[in-house]
């Protein structure tokens, strides 16, 4: 069955129940339905089939929704993008994912239409405006006005494991490497939630992240398949997402560790209500230890934190049940997961030693498009090799470390910068750290540590050198401290470690602690 019968089942059986909430609008699902079709229609009407790919070009929306749900029904395949994307890594995508249609909010589409011009892979028509029109492409409100009565969603015969979404990775700007998702991947992973996370067509689940990422298309289709109801942020700030808990009772959320520290830090401040509030999960990156038992302390539900990438979806889950006990670690794996931890040569390692985290998952990616070479560097035996660090001890409890290729080697010794971090942040000072390693003429490669003070603290290297000389190993002393304002992020929060190191790109970063070490 695939995702647009889900639809129709949940129409049938709740066709005025609200199914997408967004901003002062609200869909029942006979909105939804109704509107799904006439895409769809409309979509094919212009040559829109199985093996057709169409980039996303669009905020948090309805429209976003209605195509996912059009796409499915036609069988073909969607390729989202930040709205904010650039015109070259926009005409890289068109390239790397074979796009043959756009449809993006028109402000976006014309940026990119007029940088382009020289350029443009594609027609014109083959560009679809939402919002104003644009001269010389489709718009997406009148294609959705007059179609036949006896157009029908859910009829043609598509195999749950066409392809569906193209997801672009970090480097799409230069190297990209999209993941292939099929609508049986989507699926499988929306109905392990409803079992991890207990969710039903009781739920009304809260979308706070891009609907370009996968965990929030995820969560946009979760009411779809369950029959609930989907809130779907404009966007992110503490302030919206207190109201929108506490106006729309929501009772199911995924959120980043970044929005989460926000919402705790405003949890005393707000008079919102979030006491329908079930079910909170922090993913996509781990949380400080402080924080997360703050989290669990004062957001009275249940949360949990869970660990996973975009190939293989959740692969391990920190429950509310054990999460005192274990709080440094990110749980354990999830039911149709299995994990091992492994060497550079793949061999399994002893309980409670780092090595790379490989899992087994039913809800893993298809492959990489277009590029079987990575496809198979990246699976053995079935096994998917994240590329992450890691430690499973006794109890079958993950403990994540980092990602392998931020691995710091001095004199021949792996430094995981995860271990340092953990030791800085616990200073009274610190606000967040972040810890590269960098070239360096006396050291080789040394450990180098961007820091966050807390606001109005002063904080000096050598407080923290002092701090730390008991605290770390010889080897795992950072070398020389950086004090920021912020971090470069994603829009999901993670700090891009490249681009810190690229800070330190031909500068001396140990000059300081040598003059010390000089001068005694």
């Amino acid at each position: 069955m695939g995702i647009i019968h889900y639809l129709l089942k949940n129409v049938e059986s709740y066709p005025d129940k609200t199914a997408i909430i967004f901003a002062d609008s609200s869909l029942s699902y006979r909105d939804i339905t109704e509107q799904t079709r006439r895409l769809s229609y409309a979509l094919s009407d212009i040559g829109v089939r199985q093996g057709t790919h169409i980039g996303i070009l669009l905020n948090n929306s309805i429209e976003f929704v209605i195509t996912m749900l059009a796409v499915a029904d036609l069988g073909a395949t969607i390729v989202p993008m930040s709205s904010t994307t650039g015109s070259t890594a926009i005409l890289t995508a068109i390239s790397a994912s074979n796009i043959d249609y756009m449809i993006g909010w028109h402000a976006a589409l014309e940026d990119f239409l007029n940088r382009t011009k020289d350029k443009l892979p594609l027609s014109r028509q083959c560009f679809i405006s939402v919002g104003r029109e644009i001269d010389g492409c489709l718009s997406f409100k009148e294609m959705l006005k007059a179609i036949p009565e006896t157009y029908e969603l859910g009829k043609r015969l598509i195999d749950d494991e066409t392809d569906f979404i193209l997801t672009m990775t970090s480097g799409s700007t230069s190297d990209p490497k999209p993941i292939v998702f099929t609508q049986g991947t989507k699926i499988r992973r929306i109905l392990g939630a409803q079992e991890l996370y207990g969710i039903t067509e009781d739920d009304i689940t809260l979308v706070a992240t891009p609907l370009y990422h996968s965990i929030s298309q995820r969560l946009a289709l979760i009411p779809i398949i369950s029959g609930g109801t989907s809130v779907i942020m404009q966007k992110f700030t503490t302030k919206n997402w207190y109201a929108q808990v506490d106006r729309h009772k929501v009772t199911f959320c995924i959120a980043v560790s970044s929005q989460l520290e926000m919402i705790l830090r405003e949890r005393r401040d707000t008079e919102a209500d979030i006491s329908t509030l079930r079910c909170l999960v922090c993913c996509c990156s781990l949380l400080k230890s402080d924080v997360k038992l703050h989290l669990i302390k004062e957001m009275e539900c249940d949360f949990h934190e869970c660990y996973g990438a975009s190939e293989v979806g959740i692969v391990s889950n920190l429950s509310p049940e054990t999460s005192l006990k274990k709080l440094h670690t990110v749980g354990k794996a999830v039911p149709g997961v299995e994990i091992k931890i492994v060497d550079d040569k793949r061999k399994p390692v002893a309980i409670g030693k780092i090595g790379e985290i490989a899992c087994k998952s039913t809800m893993r990616f298809s492959r990489y498009y277009n590029n079987e070479q990575a496809t198979r560097q990246s699976m053995e035996d079935s096994f998917f090799y994240t590329g992450d660090m890691g430690y499973v001890d006794e109890d079958g409890y993950l403990t994540f470390s980092g990602r392998k290729k931020e691995i710091i080697i001095t004199g021949g010794t792996n430094v995981y910068p995860m271990d340092i971090e953990v030791v800085l942040n616990t200073h009274t000072k610190v606000k967040e750290s972040a810890v590269v390693g960098v070239e360096d003429k006396k050291f080789g490669e040394a450990v180098v540590a961007f820091i966050i003070s807390k606001e109005g603290e002063a904080l000096s290297s050598r407080e923290l050198q002092h701090y730390c000389l008991h605290r770390l190993a010889d080897f795992q002393q950072p070398l020389a401290y950086v004090f920021v304002d912020d971090f470069p992020r994603t829009e999901l929060g993670k700090v891009i470690k490249c681009k810190l190191a690229d800070q330190c790109h031909g500068q001396d970063m140990t000059e300081e602690l040598r003059n010390i070490l000089e001068t005694g």
